[in-house]
């Protein structure tokens, strides 16, 4: 009976030990600058290769950049100043959207030549435009 409960605990152990083991689901390539991978509380500079763990997550800093492929083709690019938490689905557009931007200014809208695009521009004329004339209607001058 004795023997039974050892060999009953030990299984759970190590059952246990195993489940807390995070699954490696990708791995990270075109590594450029410093990315760094925290995982539980571990933290590592990413490399050619670094494996992509469930759970970990993936920070790039100032000029890092990294693709990381999942082993279910999934390819994600996180350029300069982006996270993302690595989780393991098959629904690729859920993993892109859950990319997050680290402070800087959020992403622009821009046209095909990279420039600001014609609509974001007209927007902002006509906001304008729309703010500086009810300005002008509101400020009546007395005839007194």
């Amino acid at each position: 009976m004795k023997r039974f409960a050892v060999l009953l605990l030990a299984s759970a152990a190590a059952f246990a030990a195993s489940a807390q083991d995070p699954k490696i689901v990708g791995k990270l390539t075109e590594v450029q600058g410093l990315v760094t991978v925290s995982t539980g509380d571990q933290l590592i500079n990413a490399s050619e290769g670094t494996p992509a763990l469930e759970g970990s997550r993936i920070i790039t800093t100032a000029g890092g950049e990294v693709t990381i492929v999942f082993d279910r083709g999934c390819r994600i690019r996180l350029r300069t100043n982006q996270s993302l938490t690595v989780r393991d689905t098959n629904d690729c557009a859920a993993i892109l959207a859950s990319v997050q931007s680290l402070g800087g200014v959020p992403p622009v809208v821009t046209g095909a030549a990279g420039s600001p695009s014609g609509a974001a521009v007209f927007g902002g004329a006509a906001a304008v435009l729309l703010l500086v004339s009810n300005n002008n209607s509101s400020s009546q001058v007395s005839p007194n």
